[in-house]
C-alpha cells in the first residue's frame, strides 16, 4: 500500500462526513513514538465539524506499578492489557450522542487508574482514537484506519526522550515499557497492515 498526504486523509474525512449523519470514527495506528498523537492534532485542529479526540492510553486496565509483577508471572499478549470492553462502550455512548463522565481511566500521568473524561458528544460529528490496538478493537466500527509509518529507530528514541522528560519514567521503566508497548505490539502489524486503509510516512523532518 502507497503512503498518503496529509492532504489526502482531509479529503477523505470531508468526504466520509458529507456521506454520514452518525459521527465518521477515526482511528489513527503506530508503534511508540511514531507521531500518533500530532497527527491526530492535525486532524482534528483542521476538520470541519465538531469532533472528540481519545487516546487508547485512557483504556489501559494495569496500573503501572503493576506492570512488572504481571509482565514476570503471566506476560499473556498485548491485547488482554487493555480494557476493550470500556472502549467499545465509551464509543456507543457518543455514537448515542450522550454527555457522560467516565471513570477509572488510566492516568497517564501517574500510571494509576484515576483519571475521569468528560465527554459531550450531542454535537459530535466526528470521534477520533489513536493508539495502540484501536485499528483492531474498532474493526468493525471505524470509517477511517490511518497507520503511521515511523522509522522504528526514531520513533523510540523520540518516545524514550518524551517518557523520561514528560512523565518522569526512568530507564529501568522505560526498559519494562518498551517490552510491553512495543516488543509485544510488533507481532500485530501485519494483521493491522491488513486492516488499515491509509499509510501515513512521518519521518520527523517536516
Amino acid at each position: 500500500m502507497d503512503s498518503v498526504t496529509f492532504k489526502k486523509i482531509k479529503q477523505k474525512i470531508i468526504s466520509l462526513q458529507e456521506q454520514t449523519n452518525f459521527p465518521v470514527i477515526i482511528v489513527i495506528e503506530g508503534i511508540v513514538g511514531s507521531g500518533k498523537s500530532y497527527l491526530a492534532d492535525q486532524i482534528i485542529k483542521y476538520s470541519l465539524k465538531e469532533s472528540i479526540l481519545l487516546t487508547m492510553d485512557l483504556f489501559f486496565k494495569i496500573p503501572r506499578t503493576q506492570w512488572k509483577d504481571k509482565f514476570e508471572q503471566d506476560k499473556g499478549v498485548l491485547m488482554d492489557w487493555y480494557n476493550k470492553e470500556k472502549a467499545q462502550e465509551v464509543l456507543e455512548k457518543i455514537k448515542q450522542k450522550q454527555k457522560f463522565v467516565e471513570k477509572n481511566c488510566y492516568n497517564i500521568s501517574n500510571g494509576e487508574l484515576d483519571k475521569e473524561i468528560y465527554i459531550d458528544a450531542s454535537k459530535c460529528k466526528l470521534v477520533l482514537f489513536e493508539g495502540l490496538l484501536s485499528s483492531i478493537i474498532f474493526k468493525n466500527q471505524s470509517n477511517l484506519n490511518i497507520l503511521v509509518d515511523t522509522p522504528e529507530n526514531i520513533a523510540l528514541l523520540k518516545a524514550k526522550y518524551r517518557d523520561k522528560s514528560e512523565r518522569d519514567i526512568n530507564i529501568e521503566k522505560w526498559q519494562l515499557k518498551k517490552v510491553i508497548l512495543h516488543d509485544m505490539y510488533l507481532p500485530y502489524m501485519s494483521q493491522i497492515r491488513n486492516i488499515v486503509d491509509f499509510i501515513y510516512k512521518n519521518d520527523f523532518k517536516g
